[in-house]
């Protein structure tokens, strides 16, 4: 079965981060983004105020910043989502404010997987016969949450669930899928943390690998 990662973002949660410093000119001058990304066709929306600032560019790319975690989404649907400039921008907005209490490090990836049925599927493949499967009302579908260890200190959470995703082709229904998303969690352990932090977003690589051979054998 093979799965489409449709969203890839790296979230850092801390303290105290400051919403309000997030606009493109902030940016650009402190190479956060290059240079060619700072005009009015590439940014599409910008909002800053002081609970919830965000940039977003045509490209897909968005990073949104509030009180306790800043994070930088690439919504675009991707075979190798690692090779996203997403893993530098946050390497380089953690660079810039390496005062920050940082707490934590999320590497997510959102997947999924087309199939006719999503919902018998999970079903069947995890959930034995029994008496929270007979009588009414019916089950009628079923989520899941996976927890396992990951390298350096992290754990990885893997949800499971049925949905639609909307068609390509607009006057089409909805195309029902296995929504997987996986967060690759890890805590910071000391002050300053932007090292750690940085370290931690560095796993991107061999977390997505993980995470691949993770897929490949829950729906082998």
């Amino acid at each position: 079965m093979e799965s489409k990662v449709v969203l890839f973002s790296v979230v850092v949660t801390g303290e105290a981060h400051n919403p309000t410093i997030l606009n493109p000119d902030f940016l650009v001058a402190r190479e956060i983004v290059p240079s060619g990304w700072h005009d009015s066709v590439n940014v599409t929306q910008a909002l800053t105020t002081p609970p919830l600032s965000m940039v977003v560019y045509s490209n897909g790319i968005s990073i949104v910043v509030e009180n306790e975690k800043m994070q930088v989404v690439d919504s675009r649907e991707q075979k190798k989502p690692i090779d996203s400039p997403i893993v530098e921008i946050a390497c380089k907005y953690v660079d810039v404010l390496p005062h920050v209490k940082y707490k934590a490090v999320g590497i997510n990836f959102h997947s999924v997987i087309t199939h006719k049925n999503p919902q018998k599927y999970i079903k069947d493949l995890f959930v034995k016969p029994g008496s929270w499967d007979s009588g009414e009302p019916a089950l009628e579908t079923v989520g899941l949450k996976l927890v396992y260890p990951a390298p350096d200190n992290g754990r990885i959470i893997l949800s499971l669930e049925a949905g639609e995703r909307n068609s390509p082709n607009k006057k089409e229904q909805p195309v029902p899928v296995i929504m997987i998303h996986a967060n690759f969690h890890r805590e910071c352990q000391e002050y300053p943390a932007e090292q750690q932090v940085q370290e931690y977003i560095k796993h991107v690589e061999s977390d997505w690998d993980f995470y691949q051979k993770l897929i490949k054998r829950i729906f082998q």
